[in-house]
């Protein structure tokens, strides 16, 4: 009886390790990504439809929208990118997902590093069933690491080839910072990885641990689409504020914030990219919603 008991309470304190072991959740809507934690970052595709599962590996609070990023690992379907069947892991909305938030480990960086040599860009540590970006990192690129797997390192940086800020995978031995982690040379897997920074501190600003549906109310997380030939986008959320950027007919932003504007419309809150990199409002009357 004693044994019995004794294995029993083994197998209870084993539990939550094995729950914290992977995260899985299903997609409460068709899945927009990016490539690191927020609308700055460049947009790989969309992947995936309503029902699709993903494993959901790390979170990331955004402050300034107070919403959570997650980064999530997958296979896209055959044919729909030039991915083939090689698994990605890239980053999108909380709020599209049934997740438990509580059970997954925030992001915190490692070091700051620079890019030593030309490197090739990966959607994950690559010998791990992970396929290339078609990407070139560029010696003496200033950049943040985020992970360290197999060998590979996930770091953030601006991407020259895409022209934004970007998070992918790198060889560690590409990093100034690669003596810091042991691994076997060219190509090797690392002796002690994966080596991160994540943990489960809450964030200062205590946000949701769960998300279950979406919980930031529609439209926020859905896509819109400029539907007018050019537009002004706003300093503010409505015609009263400066005009802070132009967008224009068939560019796609994802929704970051709703607000009613002073004409009883309601305005979005977008990031443009481009030239302009900033926060801007824009009238629903310009926009198709996804």
């Amino acid at each position: 009886m004693k044994k019995l008991t004794a294995v029993l309470l083994v197998l209870c304190m084993l539990l939550p390790l094995a729950a914290n072991a992977e995260v899985w959740a299903t997609l409460f809507q068709p899945i927009a990504t990016r490539t690191g934690p927020g609308t700055k970052y460049t947009e790989p595709g969309g992947f995936l439809s309503r029902g699709d599962q993903v494993l959901v590996r790390t979170k990331v609070w955004d402050a300034v929208n107070e919403i959570w990023w997650v980064q999530v690992e997958f296979t896209p379907p055959r044919g729909n990118t030039f991915f083939g069947r090689d698994k990605i892991r890239v980053y999108t909305g909380a709020w599209r997902m049934d997740v438990d938030l509580s059970r997954v480990p925030e992001e915190y960086p490692l070091q700051n590093c620079t890019v030593i040599c030309d490197a090739d860009a990966f959607t994950g540590p690559y010998y791990n069933g992970f396929e290339y970006w078609p990407d070139t990192i560029y010696a003496g690129t200033y950049a943040t690491l985020y992970e360290v797997e197999d060998g590979f390192a996930h770091i953030e940086c601006w991407n020259d080839f895409r022209g934004s800020m970007w998070r992918g995978w790198v060889r560690l031995e590409t990093l100034s910072c690669a003596s810091s982690y042991s691994y076997h040379g060219y190509y090797g897997a690392a002796d002690d990885t994966p080596y991160y920074s994540g943990g489960y501190r809450p964030a200062q600003t205590n946000p949701p641990s769960t998300y279950y549906g979406d919980t930031q109310g529609f439209p926020v997380g859905r896509i819109c689409t400029i539907i007018a030939s050019s537009a002004h986008a706003r300093s503010g959320p409505g015609t009263q504020y400066d005009t802070a950027a132009y967008v224009y007919d068939g560019e796609r932003y994802e929704i970051l914030e709703c607000k009613e504007g002073n004409t009883g419309k309601d305005w979005y809150k977008i990031y443009v990219g481009k030239e302009y990199r900033t926060y801007a409002w824009i009238s629903s009357g310009l926009c198709s919603v996804e």
